[in-house]
């Protein structure tokens, strides 16, 4: 009989987008996959992808970003009747919840699991009592894990200080894997004229705020022949959510032009000149390697999962985080850059992603993990 892999994560959507590529890879090596998550529709298609990838799915609603126990109770029983059920041989679990209430539930089921942390989050971060929760919670639950995945050495680093992992049980993974392939545009026809693109999650730890801050800035200073396009998921769950009535205010003062959002990112790319993205932190950011993939130059802070994919002034610049005016001078050396310049950036993010996050990287991390565990 085939070995059962469950995919946990906290949202159904980032499966086919995120864990495409090693779902065919875990297929191809003979093991079943089945993926959980809640069913919040960040895309219409989402129920489709995933049955184009051969993967049974199961639906468990969770509240991220909610501290009710009662509601977590709920989210822990639910999880635990599927592994009851179905009986995995190994789990894969990402995000804060599942990582969490996940490996509790899989260390009492005795059930081999591996965990990916992709990012820290506030809950981590800030030195509040929130904090000191979810660290005590993370050393309890990681504990048995096969292994722990980091995406950037700073987020190891910060687990490994506050005691919240052996190091014994960890390990690198460069993201989730793209197919170079795929994530391939032609090289843009440059013009005089720059265009800048933020696009992704429209929260305010992704550096929205900032962006805008710079781009009145630079309205002051009569700056022309540059657009400023917004784009991607107004998230309604999440509380530092960009709110519609904000992005509408912003276009009809001529800051931006919206685009909405889409299941196609490279349509969104061709339109741009550089990709910004002045998130605030990041595990590794996959919004910056599909665009480097698709040869853009790139503007984004000089913070983990981030600066992992930029490298100053060989595929775009850096500037400091939750710092609009610093924002504003790499935006003017955008604006300033040359044609021949822009070409050279985005050929040299392409070989980066090439070299270090490319699928067959990331799939070999994971597969060499699992044949380990499992007997």
């Amino acid at each position: 009989m085939k070995k059962h892999i469950i995919i946990c994560t906290n949202i159904l959507w980032s499966i086919p987008t995120f864990r495409k590529y090693l779902i065919k890879a875990l297929i191809e090596k003979g093991y079943r996959v089945s993926v959980v998550g809640s069913d919040e529709n960040f895309s219409d298609s989402t129920i489709s992808k995933l049955d184009e990838l051969d993967v049974v799915t199961h639906i468990v609603p969770i509240d991220r970003s909610s501290g009710n126990p009662f509601t977590n109770l709920k989210y822990i029983y639910s999880l635990r009747r599927v592994f009851k059920v179905y009986k995995p041989d190994l789990v894969l679990f990402y995000s804060v919840k599942p990582n969490i209430f996940g490996s509790f539930i899989c260390g009492v089921m005795n059930i081999p699991f591996v965990n990916t942390i992709n990012g820290l989050g506030s809950g981590l971060i800030n030195n509040n009592i929130t904090s000191f929760f979810v660290k005590t919670l993370y050393r309890l639950a990681l504990k048995k894990s096969e292994m722990v995945l980091f995406q950037n050495n700073d987020d190891l680093a910060f687990f490994i200080k506050h005691k919240l992992v052996p190091v014994s049980i960890t390990g690198y993974v460069p993201g989730s894997g793209i197919d170079t392939d795929e994530y391939c545009i032609p090289t843009k026809v440059f013009t005089k004229k720059r265009t800048f693109l933020l696009v992704g999650r429209l929260l305010k730890d992704k550096g929205v705020y900032e962006y805008i801050e710079a781009i009145k800035e630079l309205k002051k200073d009569n700056i022309t022949d540059v657009e400023f396009l917004l784009g991607g998921i107004i998230d309604p769950y999440n509380p530092t959510a960009v709110p519609q009535k904000e992005i509408e205010l912003w276009e009809q003062l001529g800051l931006i032009r919206y685009l909405g959002k889409t299941d196609n990112i490279e349509t969104f790319f061709d339109l741009a000149d550089f990709i910004v993205c002045p998130s605030y932190r990041e595990g590794l950011s996959r919004l910056l390697i599909e665009a480097a993939s698709c040869r853009k130059a790139i503007i984004t802070t000089n913070v983990p999962g981030c600066r992992d994919i930029v490298e100053e002034n060989v595929n775009g610049f850096l500037c400091e985080h939750r710092n609009s005016k610093s924002l504003k001078e790499v935006i003017l050396k955008g604006i300033n850059t040359s044609n021949a310049d822009l070409e050279r950036f985005g050929d040299n993010s392409r070989e980066i992603v090439k070299s270090k996050f490319n699928e067959s990287i990331v799939n070999k991390v994971y597969l060499d993990i699992i044949e380990e565990s499992l007997p």
